[in-house]
């Protein structure tokens, strides 16, 4: 086996703490009950996976050659069903009850509700459907769930989980922003579209949250340095690799550099700033906070838990009642 390849292996092969991904599972499911119960607020759980014969949306509830599993098991009208046991598995997935069970057919009715509606299913979806099944494999149970709670160690004080889960979670996340990136090719992307992109975007009274059509020229140069500093970010992520790589202090000079500059915790909060402006400018759905919620992945568990400890010693010196 190459250095290389013992490189790749060794980055895997590895055990932590279930915490950052015991966090990852409790958000991610709250992330899609938000979003579904958004879908009941509207009153559109009874229409969206009905079959479009009988007055829903559904163009496949009823077609034999491409009918949804659930549909041809519970029936062409079950779709309101299926809704209402995603969110159920939600709920599981979230507090940790039966965890990679609950984790699994969460995956499974996510899908179905895309089979129902096709034309509902955005890459968030299918981006969030990849890393269940990795997180229904991690171990992400094991702390801070229902299932530990029920085995007397609720923290997961001891307990270790595989380290390749939240490594995948990084790879998926990297190549989702440089493909992104890269697949910003419309003129309006680039230098000879003037960099205009978020500018078109922003004009269009559907997309935004906000009317910003009165603003002036200044405005233009913000989106513009926006445009760039988007397209650049996402296709310079994989350099992220390059510092997750370094934290194991098998870089050398290189490493030592990344750490000094602190290149991770500054690339992410970047990343932060982007996704926070996409929430508050533009009608994007999920998509913002979806991703947000995924960042713990980038810190090792013990990282995480020196966060918690230092947000709650905050808390507590801004509860606890002055002296004298």
């Amino acid at each position: 086996m190459s250095g290389l390849a013992r490189r790749f292996v060794a980055f895997f092969d590895t055990t932590e703490k279930p915490t950052t991904m015991a966090l990852i599972r409790v958000l991610m499911p709250l992330i899609l009950l938000t979003d579904l119960g958004h879908v009941w607020m509207l009153g559109l759980h009874d229409v969206m996976w009905f079959p479009s014969e009988d007055g829903g949306w559904s163009v496949t509830a009823n077609h034999v050659d491409d009918q949804p599993l659930w549909a041809s098991i519970f029936g062409p009208e079950s779709g309101t069903m299926l809704f209402w046991v995603t969110v159920l598995l939600c709920l599981t997935t979230s507090t940790g009850t039966f965890s990679r069970t609950s984790a699994l057919l969460l995956v499974l009715c996510y899908a179905q509700l895309e089979d129902f509606l096709p034309v509902s299913d955005r890459a968030i979806d299918r981006l969030y459907r990849n890393l269940l099944l990795v997180l229904a494999c991690s171990g992400a149970g094991k702390a801070w769930s229902v299932d530990a709670w029920l085995a007397g160690n609720l923290r997961g004080v001891g307990v270790t989980i595989g380290g390749w889960a939240r490594r995948l979670f990084i790879l998926q996340i990297v190549w989702m922003y440089f493909d992104a990136g890269i697949e910003k090719t419309a003129h309006s992307w680039g230098l000879m579209g003037h960099y205009d992109a978020l500018w078109i975007i922003l004009q269009d009274p559907v997309m935004t949250r906000v009317d910003f059509t009165g603003l002036g020229a200044w405005f233009l140069w913000v989106t513009r340095i926006g445009t760039a500093g988007t397209v650049w970010w996402e296709m310079l992520f994989p350099l992220m690799l390059v510092a997750l790589f370094a934290e194991t202090g098998r870089l050398g000079p290189l490493g030592e550099r990344l750490r000094r500059v602190h290149f991770r915790e500054v690339f992410l909060a970047i990343g932060v700033f982007f996704h926070l402006c996409l929430w508050a400018t533009l009608e994007l759905g999920i998509f913002p906070p979806a991703m947000l919620v995924l960042y713990p992945c980038f810190f090792a568990p013990e990282e995480v838990e020196r966060a918690a400890h230092w947000f709650s010693g905050r808390s507590k010196a801004n509860t606890a009642p002055a002296s004298g």
